[in-house]
């Protein structure tokens, strides 16, 4: 009954949850880090299949910089499709840098 009552009250289902899937990784979610939209999700998988230098790169490990960075979706999603890459992800957010950092955590990623 709680969680009718919070979806009830439009609070997005990945908060209620408290994960979702994202780029093959299972992300931990909550206010008020925002929830990666399904086009975030989207413009990952366009950038591994339109920017061939970021797989040619895998040789000597490709660099990602993620601003704004939130859950981490993005930055954590490239360094899973792109093990050797490093990457640096910023937010003025305490509570989102906090959140990326357990998410990179939970995925094996730090």
């Amino acid at each position: 009954a709680e969680l009718c009552a919070r979806r009830e009250k439009r609070e997005p289902v990945q908060y209620i949850v408290g994960e979702w899937d994202f780029g093959g990784l299972v992300l931990t979610l909550r206010p008020p880090v925002l929830v990666p939209r399904p086009e975030t999700e989207e413009l990952v998988d366009m950038v591994l299949r339109k920017c061939p230098a970021l797989l040619d790169a895998q040789e000597d490990g490709a660099s990602i910089l993620d601003v704004g960075s939130g859950s981490g979706a993005i930055g954590l999603s490239l360094l899973h499709a792109l093990p050797r890459a490093t990457c640096i992800a910023v937010d003025v957010s305490t509570d989102a840098v906090a959140l990326s950092r357990e998410n990179a955590a939970r995925s094996g990623l730090t």
